[in-house]
């Protein structure tokens, strides 16, 4: 399966860490569609999926936060489609982990079907809608070197840095 997945500016959710988390994400799947039908083990499969899990995991507690400062009304219910995505995924690599020989394509076709899912229908539909709010929010990305990140005024909730959302120092109100 080779139709890999391009970024396109219309994706843009925060034009800052959650673009770039998927864009992050976007890369892991790429990898792994590029390998469906050619993996040589269930680890070469494995290791890319916990690369995702990886990247999934820092993406949704991220997208969490953000969640919470521009006061997202559908959080409960997003969180819940992180906590299903997760387990779902958890549960994809429980299961390749053993698999061998001609199998371990059959996993990666399965996970294949996972993997469009969670790109259609939880970053094109649910995350998009998050959109709306972020501008309503007036959350603009600052570029900022890692010494201005340290002199954060944190009674600004306006601005939200690449580094602040990756080093868990989110400013908020």
């Amino acid at each position: 399966m080779k139709n890999l997945i391009s970024w396109d500016d219309r994706l843009t959710i925060d034009g800052d860490a959650i673009d770039a988390d998927h864009k992050h994400i976007i890369e892991i799947i790429n990898r792994f569609l590029a390998k469906v039908g050619d993996f040589q083990s269930a680890e070469e499969l494995v290791a890319i999926l916990e690369d995702l899990q990886g990247a999934a995991h820092d993406h949704f507690r991220r997208e969490e936060e953000l969640q919470r400062i521009i006061k997202y009304p559908d959080r409960d219910i997003h969180f819940t489609e992180h906590q299903r995505l997760s387990a779902k995924l958890e549960k994809l690599i429980e299961e390749s982990r053993p698999t061998g020989g001609s199998y371990v394509n059959v996993m990666g076709h399965k996970v294949s079907d996972f993997i469009h899912e969670w790109l259609f229908s939880h970053i094109l539909k649910s995350d998009m809608k998050m959109k709306p709010f972020v501008k309503r929010a007036g959350i603009k990305p600052v570029a900022k070197s890692a010494n201005a990140a340290k002199n954060d005024n944190p009674n600004d909730n306006k601005n939200i840095s690449d580094n602040s959302l990756s080093e868990k120092r989110i400013i908020s109100a």
